[in-house]
């Protein structure tokens, strides 16, 4: 099987319309260590023929500089079976251990880097960017777990199914009973196992003279949360409609776009911990509905032998600029709802968002403290709900540069590059909890950068 991908740097256009089939990389790629390159993953079904993923990758170079980029990544032969969204951290080599801005796009091709079969195995080097020069070696590969699945759990029949508080309930089960585990009961291992004795007497579950009921009400009752780790039920259907558009005008401006329509689901939700397994189909953060991204490099028409201010001072001024940007625009994540009761509509939920009132708060959701669901509460409201999303990502990078000819040996490269041009915020999710009284209200950004303006100047003679 081989495997490509594509980047688009975040301040220059990709290079070339096609991906080019390139020989396997060698284990030991040539030239030096210019730092590392970091790839968020999306999540999809493969297929018989190959699979194709959107990426976000984040190269980190020498002296705290940082470039973004877009793209997708390739495998060409069988891949079924659902491969979760991860994280691949690659070690770049060049030719030198400073490269321009934008080197890593381009075309990449090499062997197999898929992430189900563990790191170091199956994931080989991948080549290509600025003509072919940069290899890429797998340093990390996360991602493509199992399900999580606790195993002792309290039965469904004694979990409150009625939508009415149940605080009755909650204190008898959470209320303390004799041990029967007591290390005080096995006086009798001091001669016979002392060993094992010693162990119990180290652990509180066999110290305590009390335990509380629901865990004695549990299989695996000497235990506390016995968890079934990666199981093989994880489940996931994707429909996805992808677009590009590469086009190179005459005028000195290169575009590029592509729209990624998208419809997802997972069966991966534990809904009630007394399932043991995912009951029910339910909308992925991993397949938004739509994501557009664009990316384009134009050069401005003045100076020498361009369209305008061919001669005079203004052209030697403006002359010789180069302009580039990225675009990304993709909505927000599903809201993540703890279990709550609701008695109204879910339609009537949705509302246009403030940061004072994201979703309409009156839509039916109980907030009197007293009333809201006790511990051992059957699951009343969704997991999620369709279209409840918090802030988009709308994001666009810029960058300008141009070359100064200093008498005849000297010559000056200036750039500046604005992170985030727009000096947009980007917002975390909204307060969920309906007896705060900041429920619905948006309190923290999501982390992204303000805008962040870097200048570049380099000599060469």
């Amino acid at each position: 099987m081989s495997k490509r991908m594509r980047l688009a740097a975040a301040f220059v256009a990709a290079l070339g319309s096609a991906l080019a089939v390139f020989a396997p990389a060698q284990a030991q790629a040539p030239g030096v260590i210019t730092g590392t390159l970091s790839c968020s993953v999306a999540s999809g079904f493969g297929f018989i023929f190959g699979s194709s993923r959107a990426i976000n990758c984040t190269f980190a170079g020498p002296g705290g500089r940082y470039e973004h980029y877009v793209g997708n990544i390739s495998k060409f032969g069988v891949d079924i079976g659902y491969t979760q969204g991860g994280v691949l951290i690659w070690t770049v080599f060049a030719p030198t251990a400073v490269m321009a801005p934008g080197s890593l796009a381009g075309s990449y091709a090499g062997g197999t880097a898929s992430a189900t079969v563990g790191v170091g195995v199956g994931a080989n080097a991948l080549v290509g960017g600025s003509n072919n020069t940069v290899s890429l070696q797998p340093l990390s590969l996360s991602g493509n777990t199992g399900l999580n699945v606790r195993q002792d759990v309290l039965p469904e029949k004694y979990w409150n199914s009625t939508q009415t508080r149940n605080a009755p309930l909650a204190t008898d089960l959470n209320s303390n009973v004799a041990n029967p585990y007591y290390i005080g009961n096995f006086t009798a291992l001091r001669t016979t196992d002392p060993l094992l004795y010693s162990r119990l007497n180290s652990v509180s579950q066999f110290t305590s003279t009390t335990i509380p009921k629901n865990q004695l009400l549990r299989p695996f009752s000497q235990q506390t949360q016995l968890i079934a780790a990666n199981l093989p039920i994880r489940k996931a259907r994707v429909h996805s409609l992808d677009a590009t558009l590469n086009r190179r005008f005459s005028s000195g401006l290169s575009l590029n776009a592509a729209l990624s329509l998208n419809k997802g689901d997972e069966f991966a939700t534990i809904i009630n911990e007394y399932d043991l397994a995912p009951t029910q189909w339910l909308p992925t953060n991993n397949s938004r509905p739509y994501r557009l991204t664009a990316y384009g490099i134009y050069e401005l028409p003045f100076g020498t032998g361009r369209a305008f201010l061919r001669q005079g001072i203004l052209g030697k001024i403006f002359g010789g600029f180069q302009v580039s940007s990225t675009f990304e625009w993709q909505p927000g994540p599903l809201l993540s709802w703890g279990n709550l009761f609701f008695n109204g509509k879910l339609d009537d939920i949705s509302a246009a968002s403030t940061l004072d009132r994201w979703f309409n708060v009156d839509a039916g959701f109980v907030k009197d403290p007293a009333r809201v669901p006790a511990a051992f509460q059957k699951r009343s409201f969704p997991a999620v709900v369709d279209g409840l999303r918090a802030d988009k990502t709308l994001l666009l990078n810029s960058s300008a540069q141009r070359s100064f000819r200093i008498g005849e040996k000297l010559r000056l490269e200036a750039r500046v590059d604005a992170a985030n041009a727009l000096n947009r915020s980007h917002f975390a999710a909204p307060n969920l909890d309906p007896t705060s009284t900041q429920f619905g209200v948006v309190t923290q950004t999501s982390g992204t950068i303000c805008r962040w303006l870097t200048f570049v100047g380099k000599v060469t003679f």
